[in-house]
C-alpha cells in the first residue's frame, strides 16, 4: 500500500474544505433555503471564498519569493488556473446549455448571451447563456463563482509589483504590512458608512472586491514577515473568537473586522498545525468551485423540471456534490495535471536558458 504524501502545513485540506463550504452556501442559495451562517452572519459560501483569498496571498507571495521571474512567474500563474476554466466554460456553453435549453439550437447558437459567455475566457463574468435553467427555483444563472476569478488575477498581477518595489526601497515587510491594515481598514468604512454601495466594473461589483481584498493582503503580509508557527494556536483562536462574541462593539463593522481578523488567525493556526496530507496528486478544490455551481444548477433542474420530484437539500447537496466530485476529479486528470507538468517543463527550460545565459554574460 502506497504512503499518503505529507508536508508540513494542512493548506491543501482547508483548500478543499473552502470549496466545501462553497458549494454548500450556493446549493442553499440555488434551492431557496436559508443560507448557513458562521460568525457575524456571514454565509458559509462567502466564509470559503475568504479562505481561498486569504492562503492565495500567501502562497502567491511565497512563489513570487522562490522565483521572481515575470515570465517562469505568468507561465506557473497561467497553466494553473486557465485549461481548466477554457474546459469548463466550453462544456458548459456546447454541451450543457444545448442539451437543457428550451429554444432551438438555431436560436441558441445565434442568440447574443451564447456569444457573451465566451467572455468569462478573459475573465469578465457572464451568468446566462439563452434559456438555460429559466425554471430552476435560482433561474438563468449557471456559474455564480466566477466573479472572483478577475479579481484573483488582478492580485497575480498586483502582488509582484508591489513586492518588487518594496524590495527596492527595503520596506517589504512594513509596506505590506501598512496595504494590509489601510484595505482592512477601508473595508470597515466601506461596511459602516456606505453599505449600499455598488458599482460594476468589468461586470463585478466593486463593492465585493474591496471586501477580499484586504485578505488578500493578509496573507500576502503573513508569507512576508514569516512569523514563527508557534505563534499561531488553535486553542488561543477559539478563546478570541468566544471574546469577539461576547464584546459589545457596537459596530457592524468593527464587528465583523474583528470577526475575521481572529478568523484569519484561525485558519493559519489551523494550516500551520502540521504535518498534513498533501494532495498534489488529486488536488480539486479548483475544479470544484469552477463546476461546483454550474453542476449544482444541472442538478437542480433535472431534479424539479424533469423528474418533478423535489428532494430535501441535503440529498440534493449530496447528488450534486457527487456528480462535481467526478467532474472536478477528471479535470484534474485530463487538464489540470497534464498543464501543470507542462508549465514544470517550460520553467525548467526557462532556467536553464537564463543560466547558459549568466554564464555567458560571465565569461565575457
Amino acid at each position: 500500500m502506497k504512503k499518503l504524501m505529507t508536508r508540513d502545513n494542512q493548506f491543501d485540506l482547508i483548500r478543499l474544505i473552502a470549496a466545501l463550504m462553497v458549494f454548500t452556501g450556493h446549493m442553499a442559495v440555488l434551492l431557496g433555503f436559508p443560507v448557513p451562517t458562521i460568525m457575524c452572519g456571514q454565509g458559509v459560501h462567502g466564509m470559503g471564498i475568504i479562505i481561498f483569498f486569504l492562503l492565495g496571498g500567501y502562497l502567491i507571495t511565497l512563489s513570487w519569493e522562490r522565483d521572481p521571474h515575470v515570465f517562469r512567474y505568468t507561465c506557473k500563474r497561467f497553466f494553473r488556473i486557465y485549461p481548466a476554466l477554457l474546459f469548463c466554460v466550453l462544456f458548459t456553453a456546447l454541451v450543457i446549455g444545448p442539451v437543457f435549453t428550451e429554444v432551438t439550437l438555431s436560436e441558441y447558437f445565434s442568440h447574443s448571451q451564447f456569444r457573451d459567455y465566451f467572455q468569462n475566457l478573459i475573465f469578465r463574468v457572464n451568468y446566462f447563456l439563452p434559456a438555460v435553467f429559466n425554471r430552476n427555483p435560482y433561474p438563468n444563472c449557471l456559474n455564480g463563482s466566477y466573479w472572483t476569478l478577475a479579481p484573483e488575477v488582478f492580485m497575480y498581477v498586483l502582488i509582484p509589483i508591489i513586492y518588487t518595489i518594496g524590495d527596492k526601497l527595503h520596506i517589504n515587510k512594513y509596506l505590506f504590512l501598512v496595504i494590509s491594515v489601510l484595505s482592512g481598514l477601508a473595508s470597515i468604512v466601506l461596511i459602516q458608512f456606505f453599505p449600499s454601495f455598488s458599482y460594476l466594473i468589468y461586470n463585478i461589483d466593486l463593492a465585493h472586491v474591496l471586501l477580499l481584498v484586504p485578505f488578500y493582503f493578509v496573507g500576502a503580509t503573513i508569507a512576508i514577515w514569516k512569523p514563527d508557527k508557534k505563534f499561531f494556536n488553535i486553542q488561543l483562536a477559539l478563546i478570541l473568537f468566544f471574546l469577539v462574541s461576547i464584546y459589545p462593539f457596537g459596530s457592524s463593522g468593527l464587528l465583523r473586522f474583528a470577526d475575521l481578523t481572529v478568523f484569519c488567525y484561525f485558519i493559519f493556526s489551523l494550516g500551520f498545525k502540521g504535518p498534513g496530507i498533501c494532495l498534489e496528486k488529486m488536488d480539486i478544490s479548483y475544479g470544484l468551485y469552477i463546476w461546483g455551481f454550474v453542476l449544482q444548477q444541472t442538478t437542480i433542474h433535472i431534479v424539479y423540471n424533469i423528474i418533478k420530484k423535489p428532494l430535501p437539500m441535503g440529498i440534493m447537496t449530496f447528488i450534486g456534490l457527487v456528480i462535481t466530485f467526478v467532474f472536478s476529479y477528471l479535470t484534474f486528470r485530463l487538464i489540470e495535471e497534464p498543464s501543470k507538468k507542462l508549465s514544470m517543463l517550460i520553467c525548467k527550460k526557462s532556467k536553464e536558458h537564463q543560466q547558459k545565459r549568466q554564464k555567458g554574460l560571465q565569461k565575457e
